[in-house]
């Protein structure tokens, strides 16, 4: 099994960096090469870069809401997806949150008949 560097990561791995890492993400942004770090350490100052601030754009109280769905894993994976979206600027209201919360629903939650 081959070992990914950080500059190997996909989105998903990137942003599950950024949010493992968030306290903590100044000083390893120090250890990267000079031609990183400058960027990074500068997107990291900037309080509104999602990715280097991942945040949530809808709470899960109003997901269960407007999804209809309950405390648990289905509700987690549905907030993560959307806390993702938001760090990758492909969302940007409540609106679009609540259709691409849907979205992932049908497409990933278990069926059950």
């Amino acid at each position: 099994m081959k070992t990914k560097t950080i500059y190997e990561f996909n989105e998903r791995e990137r942003f599950d960096l950024h949010q493992e890492l968030e306290t903590i993400l100044p000083s390893f942004i120090l250890f990267l090469p000079e031609s990183f770090y400058i960027n990074w350490l500068a997107r990291w100052r900037d309080k509104d870069d999602k990715l280097f601030h991942p945040s949530n754009l809808i709470k899960g109280d109003v997901l269960k809401k407007y999804l209809k769905i309950q405390d648990g894993p289905i509700l987690g994976k549905v907030i993560n997806y959307l806390s993702m979206e938001l760090a990758y600027n492909r969302l940007n209201n409540f609106d679009e949150a609540i259709y691409k919360g849907k979205q992932w629903i049908q497409q990933n939650a278990p069926k059950c008949d």
